[in-house]
């Protein structure tokens, strides 16, 4: 079996001091023997993990801090199991999901910082020379960074040409979709403890061996690995996305996400209200008695007394590149137009076309009978109703107010929320008690208020979404729109081996993947082969 440390052999020279032949003189000179020591790292592919940390010679204390857990949708998975490039699962050789002193199989929050004293593990092999390897691979890489250095997109290598890449003391930021192939080896001579060494972003992929070494000279060094992914963001997922601004009342039930895209605004969560969903926003405030029933992603969460959270607290979020939903172009309310205006308990119904205004009186009906229905307002008396009886898009180029009592709901059966489209260019005021909706609604420059007691099914975006004095709210998310962002995670295919005192592993808590890949690790092997060995320990014997 090949060891980690090296190929090494002992090459015998003997020397003539004449060189037309020494057998040739009369009174000649004896041979002298010279013994050559050579070496070169050699990678036994079997004696790794997906994550093998060394303790460097001299530190009173190792530790390897490591985030993300298998079985995380949304976490980084650090596992052992033997991927092929594909990232399919082949062989029967699982390897630990982290090799240290501890030889842990999976990472979980019960055993995220590994302490203790690394050495003789890695499948056995006690003595791992990494300074020497890392030295080793300077003296032969294809490329040299010194300097901090991005790549945006792009390659180093491919499946075919495996690469030696040398980072002395700088950072390497990888990002977009960016391809690297091969051994990638980072010297960390400062160890600040905040700057990262390698920063791998968004689909960047490193398929190989990546060495990650602290410079001994340093007392207490902290090196870090930062692998930043971002979450998958879906439109569908929202019962009420505000895009600059999001307030939740007191006592309110919302069932379904609730964010802002925006950065720089705050998500307020008022008093006693329940989400049976995520929060997403740049900041999050989160009142007396809220219950949270998934996840908070939050670069800034507050919190007050008696807070539940019952998923997990990401504390980053990245909303950038997120798609919202098309909003389509279009005008009404052009002189000519039709004017629908009723009395108090009036009954009228609208087909497709454009309308100048519809008003309608206290307890008065309108029908929307289907199709694409143009208008410049809509105003709707106490106690009034609108039933959509088909599939209908309703485009406002003004405002709709509405007072108490209001409903906007299925007029036939086999409606439902997605079969109602509202596309509204001003705002929608709903400051009255009781209104009940069932319909999707877009609002993208404008705002929704919506009064006490609301009963909203469908799903909610605009500019400002204000719940805040609906007591006893309900919202059913029942989204019809597309769009959002496909979840992005770094990935290593191969192996990482880490030599240091303190290591971080990423750096933060993120979306990422590091796959065991014996088929990765093997071309590295070839290509440490087809390279120079390090020649040293010259010596004369008799």
């Amino acid at each position: 079996m090949k060891r980690f440390l090296g190929s090494v052999f002992i090459l015998a020279v003997f020397v003539a001091m004449n060189a037309l032949g020494a057998a040739s003189r009369t009174f000649g000179f004896e041979a002298k023997k010279v013994e050559v020591t050579a070496t070169r790292p050699a990678l036994d592919a079997l004696t790794f993990g997906a994550v093998n940390f060394m303790g460097r010679d001299g530190a009173a204390s190792y530790s390897l801090v490591a985030a993300g857990e298998p079985g995380e949708p949304l976490e980084g998975v650090i596992d052992g199991t033997n991927y092929d490039l594909t990232a399919t699962a082949t062989g029967a050789d699982d390897q630990a999901g982290i090799a240290t002193d501890q030889v842990v199989g999976t990472i979980t929050a019960s055993n995220l910082v590994v302490t203790g004293d690394p050495s003789g593990q890695l499948g056995g092999v006690a003595s791992i020379d990494v300074f020497e390897m890392v030295e080793w691979y300077r003296d032969r890489a294809d490329i040299i960074f010194t300097g901090d250095t991005t790549y945006n997109g792009g390659s180093i290598g491919s499946a075919g040409n495996y690469q030696i890449v040398f980072v002395d003391d700088a950072t390497l930021t990888l990002a977009e979709d960016f391809a690297g192939f091969g051994v990638l080896a980072i010297w960390d001579r400062s160890g600040d403890g905040t700057t990262p060494r390698l920063v791998m972003h968004n689909t960047a992929t490193w398929t190989g061996l990546v060495v990650v070494y602290q410079d001994s000279t340093v007392a207490s060094q902290v090196t870090r690995v930062t692998l930043e992914g971002r979450m998958e963001i879906l439109m569908q997922d929202y019962a009420l996305l505000g895009l600059s601004d999001l307030i939740i009342g007191t006592g309110a039930i919302i069932n379904g996400d609730i964010g802002i895209a925006n950065a720089g605004n705050t998500l307020t969560v008022e008093n006693g209200a329940v989400i049976n969903g995520s929060v997403l926003a740049d900041s999050v405030y989160l009142e007396e008695n809220v219950i949270i029933n998934e996840d908070v992603h939050s670069n800034n969460l507050t919190v007050d007394n008696n807070v539940t959270v019952v998923g997990t607290v990401y504390p980053s979020l990245d909303f950038s590149d997120v798609a919202l939903p098309p909003y389509p172009v279009f005008s009404a309310g052009a002189p000519g137009d039709d004017i629908i205006n009723t009395a108090n308990g009036a009954i009228e119904s609208a087909a497709a076309g454009s309308y100048d205004e519809i008003r309608m009186g206290n307890n008065a009906t309108l029908y929307l009978t289907g199709g694409d229905i143009y208008i410049r307002r809509l105003q709707m008396g106490q106690n009034s109703t609108v039933y959509y009886t088909a599939a209908t898009n309703l485009y406002v180029a003004e405002d709709i107010d509405v007072t108490n009592g209001f409903s906007l709901i299925e007029g036939a059966a086999g409606l439902g929320p997605k079969d109602m489209m509202i596309y509204i260019t001003g705002t929608f005021d709903c400051t009255f008690n009781n209104p009940v909706v069932h319909a999707n609604i877009y609002i993208p420059n404008g705002s929704i208020v919506v009064g006490n007691g609301a009963d909203f099914q469908g799903a909610v975006i605009a500019n400002v979404v204000d719940f805040s004095n609906n007591l006893a709210t309900a919202v059913n998310g029942d989204s019809a729109f597309i769009g959002g962002r496909a979840e992005e995670r770094p990935m290593i295919l191969g192996a990482v081996l880490l030599s240091g005192s303190t290591m971080h592993l990423p750096n933060t808590e993120t979306f990422f993947d590091v796959f065991y890949s014996e088929q990765a690790l093997d071309a590295c092997e070839a290509l440490i082969d087809d390279r120079a060995y390090a020649w040293r320990d010259w010596r004369e014997a008799e």
